[in-house]
């Protein structure tokens, strides 16, 4: 609850001042993400979507994480070893 009410301030004290930030996430967004000035050698997103199993019962969250570990280090594997072909833009490479 007191979580719940903080947010409620924080939301309040947006919408008093008018202007940035429009609501009270906003600038928890934005420092999290402009924040953060680790070396990453493509662009990356904070969130990372894990698509479903036609079943989600039929798997267990050990077995979802360890297939999502391993796809990881596959993808790892690619960008280390260059096997990645370059982005296209129909016959414009991206990276060039």
């Amino acid at each position: 609850a007191a979580l719940q009410e903080k947010l409620i301030a924080m939301d309040a004290s947006a919408t008093a001042k008018g202007g940035y930030p429009h609501s009270y996430i906003e600038k928890l967004w934005d420092d999290m993400y402009f924040g953060d000035r680790s070396f990453h050698p493509v662009y990356f997103s904070p969130f990372f979507k894990i698509i479903d199993t036609p079943d989600p019962k039929d798997m267990k969250q050990t077995e979802r994480a360890a297939k999502f570990v391993h796809g990881f280090a596959r993808w790892t594997r690619k960008v280390v070893d260059g096997e990645f072909e370059e982005d296209m833009a129909g016959k414009q490479g991206l990276c060039t």
